[in-house]
């Protein structure tokens, strides 16, 4: 209608025959005003399939990265089970072996030790590490749990007090995060134990509002921390890193060591 409206002055003031004026409202208004919706419906129809294919890639990608994890997690579970069927089994045979060894001279007798103490501190590494590839996110107080046994384990092997703390409470978070938080605090008490010379460790495990915190103290003899230098914390950066968290060493000589680390609380999907 708004075009015939449009048209009808102009027909007027040219004075148009009436057949002219008859084609003109009757065919070709109706015909330009078919077009008009025709290419307003198929402009619809095309910002509709854009909407449609954003969708479709959009799902492809989640299928995807559904897709990687669930192979990420096969795999972790294949490895767990090839370790603790080979490599594990393979230490505990040779823990028993030296455990039936019977009297030796004293110095025999002391490689002996050292030999069996390096065989469990191994088989309890390689323990850990298939616990750290089962699928799943580990829930409620299994990270706490996991991490109170590292410490247990550490300071009973060591020879030196350790105490663990937790505060808040536990997140259902990514088992990313979980898994990182055990190795950091596996990584920090292995450090301490090789060079700190500590006659004391505490480690603390803070659940806040959107982040988790790990805390490793000591007070041994500490160093002058530098960039890139080695304290075996390098990997453990890196894998911090990737999950948008960050390590934070402070030390001085004489005055023992921190290590802080500090990861975003990403909830199980």
């Amino acid at each position: 209608m708004g075009v015939v409206a449009a048209n009808v002055p102009w027909l007027i003031a040219s004075h148009a025959n009436f057949g002219s004026v008859l084609i003109n409202l009757f065919v070709v208004t109706p015909l330009a005003a078919l077009f008009g919706t025709m290419i307003r419906v198929m402009e619809r129809e095309a910002i509709r399939r854009r909407e449609v294919n954003s969708e479709l890639v959009a799902m492809a990608a989640e299928n995807a990265r559904l897709s990687r994890e669930a192979g990420v997690a096969e795999e972790r579970a294949r490895l767990a089970r090839e370790i603790h069927d080979t490599v594990a089994q393979g230490l505990t045979g040779i823990v028993t072996q030296l455990e039936a060894i019977g009297e030796l001279p004293e110095e025999q007798a002391r490689r002996l030790g050292q030999a069996q103490e390096l065989a469990r501190t191994s088989l309890a590494e390689v323990r850990r590490s298939i616990d750290a590839l089962r699928p799943g996110p580990l829930q409620d107080q299994r990270l706490a749990d996991a991490v109170r046994e590292t410490v247990s384990n550490w300071s009973e092997r060591h020879d030196v007090p350790a105490s663990f703390t937790m505060t808040g409470t536990p997140l259902p978070v990514h088992s990313e995060v979980e898994v990182t938080l055990l190795r950091a605090a596996q990584e920090a008490l292995a450090n301490v134990g090789k060079h700190a010379r500590a006659k004391r460790a505490d480690v603390t495990l803070s659940y806040m509002e959107d982040i988790i915190v790990l805390d490793v103290r000591d007070d041994g003899i500490g160093f002058e921390p530098r960039p890139g230098a080695g304290f075996g914390l390098v990997a453990l950066r890196e894998r911090v890193a990737a999950l948008a968290g960050s390590v934070a060493v402070e030390s001085a000589p004489g005055h023992g060591t921190t290590v802080n680390v500090t990861l975003p609380a990403i909830e199980v999907a």
